[in-house]
């Protein structure tokens, strides 16, 4: 689906679509109250290895916290198979690559569409707050939950700084929506064949702390790899170990 912006769009935060090649692509896919600005650094590494890339923003991102209240799981999942389609007309494979909630659209994709790779960073396996079974019934009388997140998932404080996201609090209705997707992604793992590669934090303070051998070890994939990281919280695209966890992308896609 094509978005309308109801609001300007954040300086880092446009979508990217850069083909360079016409045989190997990879679609990475942001997080929720995300931006294609997390995925940037991870593009911009791939593409120097001579794969074409792209970055949707998802609908609801990367402007203020109130669009996002105008959307749906329907609305992401369309937009990311939309991507996807786009970038499989110009690239004979095509892998994917996503952060969180990106993760999980991620699996969506490769449960429905042949993809040759896939590549989870930091996906949870279910939402930790037990308060999430409440978010239909609250979401009636409260759009936003506002509460500030002066972390926004990361261990860097000068990631802080620069990182587009929504900090200030988290729509209600939109989260339920994000839990719907997780349980049939979950649902999904078993039909997963692609090869994977799973990536996760020990210090990620945002999804359970088990999520990444519980999909490791529930996905059908023949080929698979757990990579843990030990010192990023949850946007490990963009924080202290980046530049590890772009090498160990690069090198699976590689193989």
């Amino acid at each position: 689906m094509k978005e309308k912006s109801l609001s300007p769009i954040m300086k880092n935060s446009r979508a990217v679509l850069k083909i360079t090649s016409k045989e190997r692509g990879v679609l990475l896919i942001h997080g929720f109250k995300g931006s294609p600005h997390e995925m940037k650094f991870l593009g911009e590494k791939i593409a120097a290895h001579g794969y074409s890339i792209s970055i949707p923003r998802l609908p609801g991102h990367g402007t203020v916290i109130e669009d996002l209240t105008r959307v749906t799981g329907r609305d992401w999942l369309t937009a990311a198979r939309e991507a996807l389609v786009e970038l499989k007309s110009h690239c004979r494979e095509v892998s994917i690559a996503g952060l969180s909630m990106g993760g999980i659209l991620t699996l969506l994709l490769a449960r429905d569409f042949p993809v040759k790779k896939i590549i989870l960073l930091s996906v949870p396996r279910t939402i930790k707050e037990k308060s999430i079974y409440l978010a239909p019934f609250i979401g009636l009388f409260k759009k936003i939950l506002w509460r500030e997140d002066a972390t926004k998932g990361l261990a860097s404080e000068e990631a802080r700084r620069v990182h587009e996201c929504y900090s200030s609090g988290t729509p209600i209705r939109q989260s339920w929506h994000l839990f719907r997707l997780i349980k049939k992604a979950m649902k999904a793992l078993p039909r997963i064949d692609a090869d994977l590669l799973v990536i996760q934090s020990t210090e990620d303070r945002v999804i359970p702390p088990d999520s990444m051998e519980y999909i490791f070890s529930h996905a059908a994939s023949q080929k698979k790899e757990m990579f843990p990281l030990q010192k990023s919280n949850h946007a490990i695209t963009a924080d202290l170990e980046k530049e590890l966890v772009a090498e160990q992308v690069i090198g699976f896609l590689n193989r």
